[in-house]
């Protein structure tokens, strides 16, 4: 008896399994191209911002662990170029991101900014870390995209300098539009 019901169980499993399809994953679905990025300035505070801009066919999206020291009025500030919205943000802390805009027609090489935990002052601040992740929509027709990233800040005199540290992330989109 006992070994009809372990046949059965076997036949059981074995029925079972055979049923069940295989899930696919996709991995890098639809990216077409991705950089990674960092900067870091070490000479007046640890504040960072490294990760990686992916490319898809019409969109982009940069993912990026954030670090702001205590101290740091400067925070990051991201230049988003011409021809490139923001669609949406998301951050572990929304209250220490800020959008900007200028208006499209303006002459200049970015006309959206996004500010993470950047003081005007020395008051209320704190230190952060965490992700943030930036959907992006490409709207024209362009081959390279540089955005600039700027940390960190500087006081002499008494005047105070942020975003005194910048570096060109230039991100290849080839002709997407």
């Amino acid at each position: 008896m006992k070994k009809y019901l372990y046949l059965i169980f076997i036949l059981l499993l074995l029925t079972g399994c055979a049923n069940e399809k295989e899930k696919t994953y996709n991995v890098n679905k639809d990216i077409v191209f991705s950089k990674e990025f960092s900067i870091i300035n070490k000479s007046c505070t640890d504040t960072s911002f490294e990760g990686s801009i992916f490319v898809y066919d019409d969109k982009l999206k940069i993912v990026g662990n954030v670090t702001i020291e205590k101290d740091d009025i400067g925070g990051i500030s991201i230049n988003i170029p011409k021809g490139i919205s923001i669609d949406n943000v998301i951050s572990t802390n929304k209250d220490i991101i800020s959008i900007w805009k200028t208006g499209k027609e303006a002459d200049l090489e970015s006309v959206e900014f996004i500010e993470i935990a950047r003081k005007r002052n020395k008051e209320n601040l704190s230190a952060y870390k965490g992700m943030v992740v930036i959907d992006m929509n490409i709207e024209e027709d362009i081959e390279m995209a540089k955005f600039k990233l700027a940390i960190g800040y500087k006081e002499e005199n008494n005047m105070l300098s942020i975003g005194t540290y910048i570096k060109d992330i230039e991100v290849n989109l080839g002709t997407k539009k």
